[in-house]
């Protein structure tokens, strides 16, 4: 079975320090020497490549302006932007591992089909931000919150996206 380390990242949460410095590191992947002669009395030192592992930081972004059914919001789509051009300029996001959606691309299933490639081309030891922008809805009955699709219909929660079905798809 597959799993994937999940950081949520919404509008009203800031993860991110704006300010931070990154210090770039090397391009050499250093191979560190690990002293576990007591595990195995014949080998003096295991060696351990920190390259092999090839864990990849993925990245979903969606923003929603516009819908059919709702009010537009007018910074939506902009702030996912500027999001996803700070992590890839400053942070170990690749553009090869980046899924995009956008105002009317963003509905249930095609929601569903971004994380449905990203689990099926990740592995246990990969990353996924995911960054949505957009309107949302909280049911205090059922201590639940929604995004918002494109073609969400106003009041009826049924057409809303349930957040925890995203972290544990």
């Amino acid at each position: 079975m597959k799993t994937l380390c999940i950081c949520i990242l919404f509008t009203f949460t800031t993860l991110i320090s704006f300010g931070q410095k990154v210090k770039k590191s090397s391009t050499e992947t250093p191979v560190l020497n690990f002293d576990l002669s007591y595990l195995n009395e014949d080998d003096e030192f295991l060696e351990f490549d920190i390259a092999a592992l090839e864990t990849k930081n993925y990245l979903v972004i969606i923003g929603v302006d516009t819908y059919k059914h709702w009010n537009p919001l007018n910074n939506a789509v902009k702030d996912a932007n500027d999001i996803k051009k700070i992590l890839l300029e400053k942070y170990t996001f690749s553009p090869d591992y980046v899924f995009e959606l956008y105002n009317e691309e963003v509905t249930y299933e095609k929601v569903r089909e971004v994380f449905e490639k990203v689990k099926a081309e990740g592995n246990g030891l990969d990353n996924l931000l995911i960054y949505y922008s957009g309107h949302g809805f909280y049911d205090e009955s059922f201590n639940e919150g929604y995004w918002i699709p494109y073609d969400a219909k106003l009041g009826e929660v049924s057409t809303y996206t349930n957040q925890s079905v995203i972290v544990f798809v």
